[in-house]
């Protein structure tokens, strides 16, 4: 009888404590997308006013950059010049 009440309140400890686990990280979640939304609104907003003003519109910030083929050095060891 007592430890099958303790094993219940463990389980319950611990649903409470994966609820808990669950909803910070999607309030983290949540955080992360409003933060982003709130940034891609200022670029729009100023790529707006800078088209108002007559402005060319900034480079649009690179997140790959294209990979350069890098020319082999010293002679070619198939024809050997």
């Amino acid at each position: 009888q007592q430890q099958r009440a303790k094993a219940e309140r463990i389980a319950e400890r611990e649903r409470r404590a994966a609820e808990k686990q669950r909803r910070r990280e999607e309030h983290e979640r949540n955080r992360q997308r409003g933060i982003e939304r709130r940034a891609a609104e200022a670029r729009e907003r100023e790529a707006r006013e800078a088209a108002r003003r007559g402005e060319k519109p900034p480079l649009p910030t690179i997140i790959h950059k294209k990979r350069r083929r890098i020319e082999p050095r010293g002679p070619d060891p198939k024809t050997g010049k």
